[in-house]
């Protein structure tokens, strides 16, 4: 796990295959079945850039772990039409 990340990272030996705007696929096959996550786990993925979106939101929440640790008001929500 990466410090304060809510979700465990997928294990070393799975492989990204594809990002999408609100999620990914990853490929956990070559990883031992011990270490493996099941169907339906859910596992977190660093993005490698913030998704275009977010202005679909009023709001983005900051979580901690388990806790909402603040919110912050998108001025620019809806603002693509």
């Amino acid at each position: 796990m990466l410090p304060d990340h809510p979700l465990p990272l997928p294990p070393p030996d799975a492989k990204v295959t594809g990002l999408w705007e609100l999620h990914a696929g990853v490929d956990a096959s070559a990883t031992s079945p011990n270490s493996r996550p099941g169907v339906g786990d859910r596992i977190g993925v660093v993005p490698n850039h913030l998704s275009t979106a977010v202005n679909l939101a009023k709001e983005l929440w900051v979580v901690s772990g388990e806790a909402l640790v603040d919110w912050w008001e998108l001025a620019a929500s809806g603002a693509n039409r």
